[in-house]
């Protein structure tokens, strides 16, 4: 349902559509100025502080703080992603090799035949 009712489903959508795209354009450029850092020691903020530049008590415990979260958010990240990557290769493979099953069944002497090319062929190249 559209926020204002003067504009139309399409409208809204489009707005919606061109907030998000915003969003995650603001989000890729945080994550493109860690891998543009890597590995440096300093991690990248897409935000600017204003911590007055006369302070001289040294390093802050929140600054610390906030980077060992910030690495171990970013781990916990790439953790993820590695998992879900993983799940997709594996299901890739399990449908493909499903697929072969199947095409094997319906087609057996098919199946030999090519696996008879193949061997052949692999015998002329030793």
């Amino acid at each position: 349902m559209s926020k204002n009712p003067k504009k139309s489903s399409a409208v809204q959508s489009m707005e919606d559509e061109q907030a998000r795209q915003r969003e995650m354009q603001e989000k890729g450029e945080l994550d493109e100025g860690l891998e543009e850092s890597f590995p440096a020691s300093d991690p990248v903020s897409a935000t600017r502080t204003s911590i007055p530049s006369g302070r001289t008590n040294g390093a802050d415990t929140d600054d610390i703080d906030y980077e060992d979260d910030l690495a171990e958010d970013t781990r916990r990240r790439l953790h993820r992603s590695r998992q879900v990557v993983a799940r997709d290769v594996e299901d890739t493979a399990q449908d493909t090799l499903s697929a072969l099953r199947q095409q094997i069944r319906d087609r057996p002497l098919a199946a030999v035949g090519i696996a008879a090319a193949l061997a052949y062929l692999w015998g002329l190249t030793r």
